[in-house]
């Protein structure tokens, strides 16, 4: 029973993890467009180190196809 709710809460941290990076990162795109926003950019105004974004999405492009999801959900 602990092992479920450990497991439970790692993935609302998931969750809550890539739902701030999307949305710093359609912050970022709209102000400054696709191709002059970083994923340097991105994780430092989603408070996130690089490499915790990296381990969300794999490219930017992948974290603008979810910006592009949220905003259609």
């Amino acid at each position: 029973m602990k092992m479920s709710k450990k497991i439970i809460r790692k993935e609302r941290e998931k969750i809550v993890q890539e739902l701030n990076m999307v949305k710093a990162a359609e912050k970022l795109f709209f102000k400054n467009g696709y191709e002059s926003t970083t994923m340097d950019q991105i994780a430092l105004k989603a408070e996130y180190s690089k490499a915790t974004l990296y381990n969300h999405f794999k490219s930017k492009e992948q974290i603008f196809l979810s910006v592009i999801d949220y905003k259609l959900e």
